[in-house]
């Protein structure tokens, strides 16, 4: 079907369908002729086919437009609305679309291919989960109850939303539209625009954007996207552009990773909400809320998702009330937080990243809990003193060139050298290139200091706790002790075999990144304990024999040879993989208590030789967990025994066993193996095929089976004590 019409033409349809295979082509005498096609019928009007148009064409339906899958539209500019145009407005160029009183609520949907110089969907609702293409012209998304259209010089596209909408719009199954407008498809045009305004309670979001947007920018003029809106804002998907706006008078939510390229402006009067990962490629990005001034607005950056402006990008946070934040992050550029707003706490566990060049610390000041740090490149980062904060220069250094005594709980600092002096709990350094080699260790009072050769120095406070970490070794120099309350050493390799890594502490963890902790030797040393592995292995470590001590093989097994024990006062032992085997236990001994014991993706096997072992704390595996003492009582108090796919076996072959706590093995059986006193006190037992209970002064041996049959385990209650050849039959 071609129309041949004039300009300033009007046609009153009682319908416009065009059915999929079908085309209808408008004719016009230039490019700037309008046409005003207007529905006057009851009936929505459907898509499926072809619409063409040489000059300008407004399609208005107030019962609804739909673009479907298969639609293909070429209009030079065009204008679908379910918002009406009076005959005397259209002829005297003013283009405003109005909803009639006496109409409903509708919307403009495309699922189709609609390209032109410029595009416009209007209505109570627009959506778009097709391809807008304007690659020179402007694409506009648009939702109220009044709006104007207008056309500038070059004849580029404005659209103003002047009134809200001001009902709820339904879907053909009669449910309200969540969005006024929402894009999930694609979108590409020299500007981007979607705007809305919309009444309390009518729609969830003002706007909804999940889907691909690019502008690529028109004549003398940079791409823009600009999304405008009263009520809430939801924001994913792709978003590229030299500029890109987000205003709203509400609040913007991130709830999917959102990509931009151009600097990327997030304001809203009340909060954003970040639950997703923010990157712009290229240019500024900045987080505002509370753009109003008002007091109530605050920035909530969700655990797990960063914040990055790469390149030259500068970063910047703003709000009032509460601000949470975790990872921020910049190429060359700076991070700014407060600055607009000050927040008037600092939540979560903020992480700063520069991944070019350094941290140079130029002034540290603090106000009630809040401590601000200032740098030469222009950072001002804040963080509450209660948590602490993380500066990681990847690839450059940590300078505090003012030599304050920084507070916190927890103070990391990454890079590749330091000279930090820290006042926090705990002081976590991180080499991230090549070995840590502590040259050298003094005390001054209650002050430490570690000087690294290569690496910096670090001074902290005696009483609290230090983490030094490399991915490669760590090594201490000839008569270098690292003291502090605790403390954890992360490497690859502790020292080595004829230089052992020496710490003094009442709590020390020795945590192996790659491969097993396979202890060769282990000997006294007046107060101190020495543990040493093979030529090749972890290494060796000197630590105090009254501590609590940690070993973790975080990518593998623990072991010992037949000639080396574990000892000190409290035992943890970590692993990736096992700890000991059915051939070869793992020894220890302790002198007050096992604490912790996990397998994770392995099996358990210890021995005490002999000792007595006390458990307050959990043992987990995925194997079999045997503990074997001899001669050596067992005492489970308050902790927890679980193999989470095997069985469970404690055997006092010659001495006592007391249970006080929790045996799980909902995948195997329980034994306990004793010539002593069996005390079950307050415990639960649970086992998927029952268990046995063995003591050769019992004639037979006794066994239990779970409640119904198997499988539920059994309880056991408070008082029972079980001994000699006084041993409780099943279920009891």
């Amino acid at each position: 079907l071609e129309i041949i019409a004039a300009d300033q033409t009007i046609i009153n349809f009682n319908s416009f369908n065009i059915a999929a295979g079908e085309t209808v082509n408008f004719i016009q005498p230039t490019n700037s002729a309008i046409v005003l096609s207007r529905v006057l019928g009851p009936q929505a009007s459907v898509i499926s086919g072809t619409l063409t148009a040489n000059g300008i064409l407004l399609l208005t339906n107030p019962h609804g437009i739909e673009f479907a899958a298969s639609a293909n539209i070429a209009v030079n500019s065009f204008v679908a609305s379910t918002l009406e145009i009076s005959t005397n407005n259209f002829l005297n160029g003013n283009y405003v679309f109005e909803r009639n009183i006496d109409a409903g609520y509708a919307r403009v949907v495309n699922e189709g291919y609609i390209t032109g110089e410029n595009i416009a969907l209007l209505g109570s609702s627009a959506a778009n989960s097709g391809l807008l293409l304007a690659s020179v012209g402007t694409v506009h998304l648009a939702s109220g109850d009044k709006t104007t259209v207008s056309f500038d010089q070059r004849g580029f596209m404005q659209v103003e939303v002047n009134q809200e909408t001001s009902g709820s719009v339904l879907d053909t199954t009669g449910k309200p539209i969540k969005d006024a407008v929402s894009n999930t498809g694609t979108v590409e045009a020299g500007q981007v625009i979607m705007s809305a305004k919309t009444a309390s309670d009518v729609f969830e979001n003002a706007v909804n954007q999940q889907g691909i947007v690019k502008a690529t920018g028109i004549v003398e003029e940079n791409g823009v996207i600009r999304i405008v809106a009263n009520k809430n804002v939801q924001l994913s998907g792709t978003l590229q552009s030299t500029t890109i706006e987000v205003k709203t008078e509400d609040s913007i939510n991130v709830n999917a990773k959102l990509d931009t390229q151009g600097n990327t402006n997030l304001e809203a009067d009340k909060d954003i909400n970040v639950n997703a990962d923010i990157t712009t490629e290229n240019g500024d990005l900045r987080l505002f809320a509370d753009k109003d001034g008002d007091g109530t607005g605050q920035l909530t950056q969700k655990a797990d998702t960063t914040l990055y402006a790469k390149e030259a990008g500068n970063l910047y946070v703003d709000g009032s009330q509460e601000m949470t934040l975790h990872t921020l992050k910049t190429d060359s550029g700076f991070i700014k937080v407060g600055t607009q707003r000050t927040p008037n706490e600092i939540k979560g566990n903020p992480f700063f990243a520069h991944t070019q060049g350094d941290f140079e610390i130029i002034g540290v000041a603090s106000e009630g809990v809040t401590t601000t740090i200032t740098t030469s490149r222009g950072d001002v980062l804040k963080y509450n003193q209660a948590t602490g904060c993380t500066l990681q220069a990847t690839g450059g250094k940590i300078q505090d060139l003012t030599n304050t005594p920084l507070p916190g709980d927890y103070l990391k600092f990454e890079a590749n050298s330091f000279l930090v002096n820290s006042a926090a709990t705990t002081t976590h350094i991180v080499k991230n290139n090549g070995n840590l080699y502590i040259s050298d260790a003094s005390r001054n009072n209650d002050l430490i200091t570690l000087e690294a050769e290569e690496s910096g120095r670090v001074t902290y406070l005696a009483k609290n706790n230090i983490t030094v970490e490399s991915g490669q070794d760590v090594a201490t120099g000839p008569g270098v002790i690292i003291q502090a309350n605790q403390v954890q050493v992360i490497a690859r390799r502790f020292g080595a075999a004829d230089t052992p890594l020496h710490v003094d502490s009442l709590i020390a963890r020795f945590t192996r990144i790659d491969g097993d902790i396979d202890i060769r030797e282990s000997f006294g040393l007046g107060t101190s304990i020495m543990l040493r592995g093979p030529p090749e292995g972890f290494g060796a470590i000197i630590y105090n024999s009254n501590a609590h001590l940690i070993l973790e093989a975080s990518a593998g097994s623990l072991r010992t040879g037949p000639e080396s024990t574990v000892q000190s006062r409290i035992l943890s032992f970590f692993a990736s993989e096992s700890i000991g085997s059915s051939d070869a236990p793992f020894y220890f001994q302790t002198s007050e208590h096992l604490f912790d014991c996990h397998a994770v993706n392995g099996l358990i096997y210890l021995d005490s030789r002999d000792t007595p072992v006390t458990i307050t704390g959990n043992i987990t595996a995925s194997g079999v967990i045997s503990l074997y003492t001899g001669t050596g009582l067992i005492n489970l108090q308050a902790g927890r025994v679980t193999s989470v796919n095997s069985s469970i076996s404690l055997e006092a072959s010659s001495s006592s066993i007391n249970v006080y706590g929790t045996l799980s093995a909902p995948q195997g059986v329980v034994r306990l193996w004793t010539c002593g006193v069996l005390d079950v006190r307050g415990a639960t037992i649970w086992s998927l095929a029952g268990g046995y209970v063995y003591n050769p002064k019992a004639d037979p041996v006794v066994s239990w089976v779970g409640v119904g049959g198997g499988g539920d385990g059994v309880s056991w209650g408070d008082p029972l004590n079980w001994s000699g050849g006084n041993v409780p039959n099943n279920n009891t």
